[in-house]
């Protein structure tokens, strides 16, 4: 996993990892004695968001495919992407017509890893496709990007994978939602514990 730190301090108190809930929440706890439930997957997508951004403004790399996954597309889709090729590789795509409605994804951004699946590429330029404006439009791929890459819901992860996804989610820029807006922490005070356990 890169990293978005930079020299800001984190957004939120370090956090003691406890473990992992059902393959898809990290529990943790601060130093007050709040629970801290974080969803591994929006957390996640958060911090991968941010480190395209991050690349983003350093200038995007791209990696070759080893298989370069080819398009058939419509007619008015062809036109589209032919429009919005050059914000694609902006973003790290590497892109070329390849026949009559028919292109050709020989690069994927740095950050999608080594993103061989063709049907993950494949949604991320189709989806791209069905937004119109530019700064929609590439909203849309950053979010997709993140969003295909990050590790998914029932993913088992040791202690070390989930202390670092918390640290990480520590230094982002909006560390309490991810990219869509879903909450990525939430938390249970320690009052509020004790209430529910009849301490109070």
């Amino acid at each position: 996993m890169g990293s978005v730190e930079d020299a800001r301090e984190p957004r939120f108190p370090a956090l003691t990892y406890i473990g992992q809930v059902a393959a898809t929440y990290l529990l943790a706890s601060n130093e007050g004695g709040d629970l801290i439930l974080i969803d591994q997957h929006a957390a996640h997508e958060r911090v991968r968001y941010d480190q395209l951004k991050k690349e983003q403004e350093e200038g995007t790399l791209s990696q070759e495919l080893i298989v370069p996954v080819v398009l058939s597309l419509s007619q008015s889709e062809g036109h589209l992407l032919a429009e919005i090729k050059s914000l694609l590789e902006k973003e790290g795509f590497l892109i070329e017509p390849f026949g009559k409605d028919t292109w050709c994804v020989r690069g994927v951004p740095v950050i999608l890893g080594r993103c061989e699946d063709p049907e993950a590429v494949r949604e991320i330029i189709t989806s791209t496709l069905q937004e119109n404006q530019d700064t929609r439009l590439r909203e849309s791929v950053s979010r997709l990007v993140a969003c295909r890459g990050a590790v998914k819901a029932g993913v088992v992860l040791t202690s070390d994978q989930g202390e670092e996804i918390i640290r990480q989610l520590s230094y982002t820029s909006e560390p309490f939602t991810c990219p869509h807006g879903r909450p990525t922490i939430v938390s249970f005070t320690r009052a509020r514990l004790e209430e529910l356990f009849r301490r109070r």
